[in-house]
């Protein structure tokens, strides 16, 4: 027996019209009456989605793909529900599954492109947005499409994409926004401004791209966009993370016309807004650290082979320690493909990591398999590739160990020029909670200064160098030498010259990179030290 047209009809009609608990109420009564129907699961997983009961929503998908395992919906709403409780990679191999039963499943394709773009899949997600793209070519689609182009640093795809998007719809700040990106990216200041600009005259809140404008400017006393920031600060309507944005920018106004008092109040204020935001405490990255440090004992003595054909390059620190700068050299090598901040060590090494239950030699075999895999996607065949994640320096461990033919580069600089860079910079990663507080930064310093006295003691020294900053732009030709040398790579002049290396940079350090290596800038931060009160001592 079946249930009723009209029980069916019943649920659709309170689902359509946003009565998600009526529409519960009824799915659930259904289910009590035919625990195995297929459509009632698939309705329960979805209206709990929409509720937010996610864990709900997990069982409820799992059970609807147990029991109509070929419809392809089941799967597309299994990853929507995955996507929203952040398991994004397994949420990706759902949009495959949905897709690999129906190929041109347009709402999965997109989706999925979007999944791999966030995992850095840019290859894959380039082919499934063309293919989305070929069966609905709208603003969406190539807006996406864009995005993996830019991922793979095919910038002139990128542009032609988001251009086509503006065709679909001349309204699309966020076309203009990434042409803009990429514009800064590759050192087209110029353009990078004009785009910035158009993104604001299309959307005057956008208070990420008044941010980013902030930096590209140097400002004069009267500026006119300072009259825009100071406008948008006393909007009452902003969020906290958007009067956060607005406070850097403001910051860095006053900063440029000298005004270091006032500079400094507004750095305060936005900082103090993001870490509100962030909701963050140091004592969890206290409890990180030490699970990290124990955790190791149990996987040091794991052994792998080095039967891999590709050199990852490894450039870690903590963040404004010198790391874009010694990835620039090194990619400036013919040998070396630059693959910049790569997310995959942190957003699957972290649990095991951390986690002595789970490190056994099937988890890391899958590991290396994965991130080899990626590492050949990006790359383009290159043997040596880097990977410039700063908070990789957590994970040296597990990199040493899965990886003995790796290759580690610790940046180190002067300790007061690192912490304050931190402090005045706003980072669009939500894994940086201690950034946003002088007590907070000072205290994790010393967390990851210790824990790399901990690496330098378990790690060999043919694996692992430390590099520092300062001592490498007052003698860098000889200290750049010692590091291609390091690397077991032949040397070449390009490496002299890292400001002359055409790759995009999406780091806060782009700008600075560009003007090539300088002297002296560890000093910069001793105009605020009056407003410090001792905190770096």
């Amino acid at each position: 027996m079946l249930p009723t047209k009209n029980d069916i009809d019943s649920i659709v009609t309170n689902f359509n019209k946003n009565k998600f608990n009526k529409a519960k109420s009824l799915t659930l009564s259904l289910l009590k009456k035919y625990p195995n129907h297929p459509l009632g699961w698939k309705f329960l997983g979805a209206i709990n989605t929409q509720l937010g009961n996610l864990s709900e929503a997990v069982i409820a998908n799992q059970n609807s793909i147990k029991f109509s395992p070929n419809d392809p919906e089941v799967y597309f709403n299994y990853a929507i529900t995955l996507t929203i409780t952040g398991e994004i990679f397994e949420a990706s191999k759902m949009y495959d599954k949905a897709i690999s039963i129906k190929p041109n499943y347009i709402e999965a394709l997109n989706n999925y492109g979007i999944i791999l773009n966030k995992l850095n899949r840019f290859t894959l997600a380039k082919n499934i947005l063309l293919k989305a793209v070929s069966i609905s070519p709208n603003y969406l689609n190539y807006l996406n499409l864009g995005n993996s182009f830019k991922g793979l640093g095919n910038t002139k795809e990128a542009i032609s994409c988001y251009e086509k998007a503006i065709t679909y719809n001349s309204k699309l700040h966020n076309a203009y926004f990434n042409i803009a990106l990429i514009h800064s990216s590759t050192g087209n200041i110029d353009l990078s401004i004009k785009f910035f600009e158009k993104t604001i005259s299309i959307k005057s809140n956008h208070t990420e791209a008044h941010r980013l404008l902030s930096l590209l400017k140097k400002y004069e006393i009267n500026d006119p966009h300072f009259d825009k920031l100071n406008s948008l600060y006393n909007e009452s309507h902003l969020n906290d993370l958007e009067k956060s944005q607005i406070s850097f920018a403001i910051a860095k106004y006053y900063e440029d016309i000298g005004n270091n008092k006032k500079s400094f109040y507004f750095y305060l204020e936005g900082n103090n807004l993001r870490k509100k935001v962030l909701n963050y405490d140091i004592k969890t990255d206290v409890s990180i650290f030490e699970k990290i440090k124990n955790t190791y004992y149990s996987y040091k003595d794991f052994k792998f082979n080095v039967d891999y054909d590709i050199t990852p390059i490894f450039i870690v620190g903590l963040p404004r320690s010198g790391t874009t700068l010694i990835e620039q050299i090194v990619s400036s090598h013919t040998k070396v493909y630059g693959a910049g901040e790569l997310p995959y060590i942190g957003n699957f090494g972290h649990s095991i990591a951390t986690n002595k239950d789970i490190c056994n030699l099937e988890n890391f075999k899958k590991f290396k398999s994965d991130y080899l895999k990626l590492l050949k996607e990006i790359s383009i065949n290159f043997n040596f590739v880097t990977d410039k994640m700063p908070n990789n320096f957590l994970y040296l461990g597990l990199i040493n160990t899965i990886f003995p033919k790796s290759k580690i580069i610790h940046v180190s600089r002067d300790k007061a020029a690192t912490c304050w860079s931190i402090y005045k910079h706003y980072f669009t990663s939500n894994n940086l909670g201690f950034c946003y507080n002088l007590k907070d930064i000072a205290d994790y310093y010393n967390l990851y200064e210790n824990l790399m006295k901990f690496w330098f003691q378990e790690i060999d020294e043919n694996i692992l160098i430390n590099i520092n900053y300062d001592q490498l732009t007052n003698n860098h030709h000889q200290n750049i030498k010692e590091l291609i040398n390091f690397l077991n790579l032949e040397w070449e002049e390009n490496c002299l010259n890292p400001e002359l290396n055409t790759r995009r940079i999406d780091t806060a350090s782009k700008l600075q990179i560009r003007k090539g290596i300088y002297k002296n800038s560890s000093n910069e931060w001793l105009k605020f030290k009056p407003f410090l009160n001792g905190v770096f001592k």
